[in-house]
């Protein structure tokens, strides 16, 4: 189902950085998963340079989407990464029980892009 594919050190720190902030993993059958970005569309220009540094993971190209939340009307941009097993054990670390959590080893993984 989900495609493995190498991640740079540089896109690990992102990914965190993401995960720690407001990125969402998402699984299926807690074999593959995938990384979904997700912005107003205020800031289209940060999903752009997201998107830049996380292409060759990435489905497709950002995309606006309408959202209605308490009968007020959102645009939101977004896009997410393959399904890959090569994402899975950030799952397993930032997730439990369907919860997202901060990891007993974060501190070996901030580094000044993962904090920014």
């Amino acid at each position: 189902m989900g495609k493995k594919f190498k991640i740079s050190s540089y896109q690990k720190q992102i990914i965190i950085g993401k995960i720690l902030g407001d990125g969402h993993l998402e699984t299926v059958n807690n074999k593959t998963v995938r990384l979904k970005i997700e912005h107003g569309a205020s800031q289209k220009q940060y999903v752009d340079w997201l998107y830049e540094q996380l292409s060759d993971l990435a489905t497709s190209e950002p995309k606006e989407k309408q959202q209605k939340v308490r009968g007020k009307l959102y645009t939101k941009y977004w896009f997410n990464t393959s399904y890959s097993g090569s994402l899975r054990f950030y799952h397993q670390q930032f997730y439990k029980s369907g919860k997202k959590i901060v990891p007993k080893l974060i501190h070996r993984w901030l580094t000044p892009l993962v904090l920014a």
